[in-house]
């Protein structure tokens, strides 16, 4: 049976199917369920799923990139493989697709981690490769805390104010690698979609202060449960770069995961980001898995 989500009652499977999918996340119940509450109602959202003896077998959702002013949608489906090669992920995709007739988008944009199946899938609907990152792997126990700096300030976020952390990540976000610009979100908005998401740790989450400027930060999210970590954020004020500053609160926030007992940390980066790719090799990150993009315009 396909039939529209229903958060309270799906929460459950959809967050398991969430963990085999993207082996490296950090989602928990609470942490999906704040998500789904605070998606802006111009995104247009809609999300299905597959439930087989009642189990959710399967999900897709379809949504207006309401990040972003292109015009852009966001489509994904994904199937347990215990129910894969059923027609399940076909009929799933039937309902994404209706959906993006009624957006009307410009063009659409899909994410996974790259497996031989999901490509296929995606160049069957029409959709090819646009971009790619590495998800790369490190345990946090290995990392040795930064070295003193006088000129530097390092604390965690829960001790800075979150309008300079917005102003920051305002700033520094067009430098990201994306098939779609993101636009600034307003600050309530932002307050809601990351700094009050359950999964962010901001006693793991650092910024660094030269002199009175926050000049780098990154932000943690943790699922101490699963024993799992994500950096899901790292920037550094341009005028500052060159000047180990993401290295420094990278290692902060990897040591508190560590302390916290967690012995997966996971981070991302664009492909064609040696920058932040070679920071992540100085601290050890193995690339363990690909995620890609895939586009079909209109």
């Amino acid at each position: 049976m396909i039939r529209p989500l229903q958060p309270e009652t799906d929460a459950g499977g959809v967050v398991d199917l969430i963990h085999e999918a993207f082996p490296a996340g950090t989602t928990s119940v609470e942490g999906w369920l704040h998500q789904q509450a605070v998606v802006p109602e111009r995104a247009r959202h809609a999300a299905w799923v597959a439930i087989v003896d009642g189990v959710v077998a399967g999900r897709a959702e379809a949504t207006l990139k309401w990040w972003s002013d292109s015009g852009a949608a966001f489509a994904g489906v994904s199937v347990g493989r215990a129910f894969q090669s059923r027609g399940i992920g076909t009929d799933l995709w039937e309902q994404a697709e209706r959906h993006l007739g009624e957006l009307g988008a410009s063009r659409v944009t899909t994410m996974f981690v790259e497996t031989p199946a999901g490509a296929r899938f995606a160049r069957a609907h029409g959709f090819e490769e646009a971009r790619a990152e590495t998800l790369s792997c490190v345990d946090p126990t290995t990392i040795e805390p930064a070295k003193a700096d006088p000129g530097c300030r390092l604390v965690p976020l829960a001790e800075v104010d979150p309008a300079e952390v917005y102003e920051l990540d305002v700033v520094t976000t067009p430098d990201v690698p994306a098939t779609d610009a993101v636009d600034a979100m307003p600050y309530e908005e932002w307050l809601d979609t990351i700094w009050r998401r359950p999964a962010i740790t901001l006693d793991g989450s650092f910024g660094v202060f030269v002199g009175a400027t926050l000049a780098s930060f990154t932000i943690l999210a943790a699922n101490v449960e699963l024993g799992r970590a994500f950096t899901e954020y790292t920037a550094t004020r341009r005028e500052y770069r060159g000047r180990g500053l993401a290295d420094r609160v990278k290692r902060a926030s990897l040591g508190w995961a560590a302390a916290e007992g967690i012995r997966a940390a996971w981070t991302t980066n664009d492909e064609t980001n040696p920058a932040m790719l070679s920071v992540n090799d100085r601290l050890g990150y193995a690339t363990r898995l690909r995620r890609v993009e895939y586009v079909r315009e209109r």
